[in-house]
């Protein structure tokens, strides 16, 4: 038992940090401490099942998508990436371009880019919302 626990606490010491981070692109920062618990609690309860027939960080990264897509599918966690406002870097809420062709419309093309800007600095979920939009 206590092997296991020093085992543990060198993994967690290992891989917390890339996991955060992997957790963090996939989900956003609000929610990647918690699913990291639920990460690093699996770890620990199923270390003992560890077969090796893969990398150990193979597996606790198989463990941390899974979590992650787990709380992707739940409706709270969609209705809360549909709540969010998109912002431009400064942070500024962008307008959203219509499909409405008229005088605003050389105005689309400014607000597409500054959309497809941010984009490129989001978590996955605004990623594809910034994707959707700039498609229109």
């Amino acid at each position: 038992m206590e092997e296991t626990t020093q085992d543990f606490n060198q993994i967690f010491e290992d891989y917390h940090a890339r996991v955060l981070r992997y957790l963090t692109r996939l989900v956003g920062e609000d929610e990647a401490e918690d699913l990291a618990q639920v990460v690093f609690t699996r770890v620990s309860q199923n270390l003992d099942t560890f077969r090796g027939e893969s990398k150990l960080s193979t597996w606790i990264f198989r463990i941390a998508a899974n979590a992650a897509f787990d709380r992707m599918r739940q409706p709270s966690f969609r209705q809360m990436q549909r709540d969010l406002p998109l912002e431009n870097p400064e942070g500024d809420a962008v307008e959203i371009p219509t499909a409405n062709p008229g005088p605003a419309s050389r105005h689309n093309h400014s607000n597409s880019r500054c959309i497809a800007s941010s984009a490129k600095n989001a978590t996955v979920g605004y990623s594809t919302i910034c994707r959707r939009i700039t498609a229109w």
